[in-house]
């Protein structure tokens, strides 16, 4: 006997269609500042870590200071990201489109 009741398959009639994304920027995303970015992958990820550093409070001497500024400067992880390995060739050429055509010449060597 057949299910009159039976739903149709959503996701096979959606595979067909574009289905708009609807991009949204919640209002408090905060924004922070990053001075370096470090890459890290795996078989199927790429996952960006971007840091931002803050200048040390230095005080004392020149030479305090000095060894202070030796043990190192602190850079906080102010994002991370982690895209699928198949789709970061999309996101780097998304990136670089963003770049003048100098700065493309100069990142394409």
């Amino acid at each position: 006997m057949e299910d009159s009741n039976k739903q149709p398959d959503l996701l096979s009639e959606l595979e067909a269609e574009a289905v708009p994304l609807l991009f949204n920027v919640p209002i408090g995303l905060s924004s922070r500042y990053a001075h370096h970015l470090v890459t890290q992958t795996t078989e199927n990820e790429v996952a960006l870590f971007f840091f931002e550093i803050l200048p040390p409070f230095l005080t004392g001497t020149i030479e305090e200071r000095k060894e202070t500024l030796k043990k190192g400067v602190r850079a906080d992880c102010v994002a991370r990201v982690t895209i699928a390995r198949s789709r970061f060739p999309e996101f780097l050429k998304a990136m670089i489109g963003q770049l003048s055509p100098d700065q493309k010449k100069e990142v394409c060597k």
